[in-house]
């Protein structure tokens, strides 16, 4: 180690063996510091080794494939997976941090067996300039494994994180996975957590006999953007089937359509019709049925708790503050509000969708030649590669394959009424004109020019 490195770095050596087999083990060298001026990220947090040991007795999945570590740090995790056999692993961290690069540098010197098969890469979670030069370089076929330990450390971060990867799922192949290990520093990081992740937000719930209402004033913003087609005259909502929460959650989902085929307004604001009117449409009963359903427990989101978990002296640097024992001098003058008990709410969890099969192939017509990134934007909506998407390709991906979304939906197409004999109901698809590409998008709340077609 040079002279100068040894006043802000110490190495710490790592070994990794089965309970019961001391001959079949690995050791890894890391660097941390303790100077922490710099960065928190450059010391080693115990839910790394433990992300690490998940890898180490897990080893057979990560044998060969191809890993990217986001928000590395120390890089330990990335390291073991490099020392037990996988291909290639990406580390990536935030190039702001004062000495990350001059550290994970060193730290392959120390590791230099497998420094060939490990690469270092700029990662700013902020940045969508270099989340986008890191998709281009390693998305969709190089990557089968991200992992990140302890990345969900600042709650004010937690959508910004989870953005990140829902943004990497999408640009990734089919079976790109996460693992990541998180520290429970007080319940209301995990409730938080909980409540951008859980399972509650991915499902629509149900409401039995319910009819349309119009959404309130306030909310009228949110569906001119989710729902452009939809007029709102002064302001006014027509009566409607979604609600506040529902559009809040496609509107998660929208961002991702935008890096997608939001070039060309007419293949993006087709398929923003379509989804929009599965869950907002006034007569959803015509064209739209449940098929599954299952009781969830809905959370306490209002309950503030005081963390009662002691910082453990034996890893905790001296002036470390929990960021979730951090008050917001804003937070202190709101009056907290009653607790709600924990209930049980019946849900949607698979649905079946009557859609026109000529809006459906125009849609995918008005998209046919979008391209990202060197790619036809279609075929990554599609789940396939070298334009081997169709219709009912690119709907099956859509509604049943897709393991980004919990709530799968069963297409149905049908130019004319369609009689279903499970239910004994006949049903109607929307009739709805999809924008042609070279068409340009005039809507009560948009208007964008013609896509430029090839």
């Amino acid at each position: 180690m040079q002279a100068n490195m040894s006043q802000l770095y110490s190495n710490r050596q790592l070994i990794f063996s089965d309970d019961n087999n001391d001959k079949e083990s690995i050791s890894v060298i890391i660097l941390e510091t303790f100077d922490t001026s710099s960065s928190y990220g450059l010391y080693l947090w115990p839910c790394s080794p433990i992300l690490a040991q998940f890898i180490w007795y897990n080893r057979n999945d990560f044998i060969g494939k191809n890993i990217l570590e986001i928000g590395a740090g120390t890089s330990l995790p990335g390291l073991v997976a490099a020392k037990i056999g996988a291909q290639n692993v990406v580390l990536c961290d935030n190039p702001k941090i004062d000495q990350w690069l001059s550290l994970i540098t060193e730290t392959l010197k120390m590791n230099s067996m497998i420094a060939d098969r490990i690469r270092i890469e700029s990662l700013d979670w902020c940045d969508e300039k270099s989340i986008d030069t890191l998709i281009k370089k390693y998305f969709p076929s190089n990557i089968d494994i991200i992992i990140g330990s302890d990345i969900f450390f600042h709650k004010k971060d937690f959508e910004t994180i989870i953005a990140l990867l829902d943004k990497l799922f999408l640009n990734g192949n089919s079976s790109v996975k996460f693992i990541g290990t998180i520290e429970r520093r007080s319940r209301s990081t995990m409730l938080k957590l909980n409540h951008l992740i859980g399972i509650r937000d991915s499902y629509n719930e149900i409401y039995l006999n319910g009819e349309p209402k119009p959404l309130p004033a306030n909310d009228t913003y949110l569906l001119n953007e989710m729902c452009p087609h939809i007029a709102t005259p002064n302001g006014i909502s027509p009566d409607l089937c979604c609600d506040r929460k529902q559009l809040a959650e496609m509107q998660k989902f929208k961002y991702m359509l935008d890096n997608i085929i939001g070039r060309c307004p007419s293949c993006y604001y087709n398929l923003l019709r379509i989804l929009c009117e599965m869950s907002c449409s006034p007569n959803q009963d015509q064209f739209i049925w449940p098929l599954e359903t299952l009781n969830i427990t809905r959370p306490n989101e209002n309950e503030k708790v005081i963390s009662d978990d002691k910082i453990r002296s034996e890893w905790a640097l001296a002036d470390y503050e929990d960021p979730d024992e951090e008050v917001d001098e804003q937070e202190e003058n709101v009056k907290k509000l009653p607790s709600k008990p924990i209930e049980t709410v019946h849900v949607v969890s698979k649905i079946r969708y009557f859609l026109s099969e000529k809006q459906a192939q125009d849609f995918i017509d008005s998209c046919w030649s979008v391209r990202i990134n060197f790619q036809y934007a279609i075929d990554i909506l599609c789940g396939s590669i070298n334009r081997g998407c169709d219709v009912k390709k690119l709907f099956q991906y859509i509604g049943l394959k897709n393991t980004q979304s919990p709530m799968k939906i069963e297409f149905i197409f049908t130019n004319d009424t369609y009689y279903d004999q499970e239910f004994q109901r006949t049903f109607q698809p929307s009739n709805a004109t999809m924008f042609a590409c070279d068409q340009p998008v005039i809507l009560p709340h948009v208007s964008r020019q013609k896509c430029t077609c090839m």
